[in-house]
């Protein structure tokens, strides 16, 4: 019995820094495309609150691997919300500096 409880833990540890690495494609998607498009801020937000709460329960019960591994979620889950903050307001900023420029270019025409 206690083999498959120093399994299980290995596993779950294990599977905490494969959580990690599965944010790496987005972040690399994103900035290869320098956009956030599709990618929901908010939702990441959630995942970052929720990892928050994670971690706050493994330092309460003392679960140092818990609270690590997520605190290392964290980091990514932070990249992606900063990356689509960024991209969704650079696109912002770029529409309304391409429609005062149209708006330009119609008056001088006029």
């Amino acid at each position: 019995m206690n083999t498959i409880i120093h399994v299980i833990e290995f596993i779950f540890g294990m599977s905490l820094f494969v959580n990690i690495l599965l944010y790496i494609p987005q972040i690399a998607t994103m900035i290869r495309a320098n956009s956030a498009e599709g990618v929901s801020a908010m939702m990441f937000i959630g995942f970052l609150f929720i990892q928050f709460i994670t971690v706050l329960h493994g330092i309460i019960n003392h679960d140092a691997i818990l609270a690590i591994g997520f605190v290392g979620a964290m980091i990514p889950t932070a990249i992606v919300v900063t990356l689509a903050v960024y991209y969704k307001r650079g696109a912002k900023r770029s529409m309304i500096i391409q429609t005062a420029t149209s708006a330009l270019q119609t008056d001088e025409s006029n």
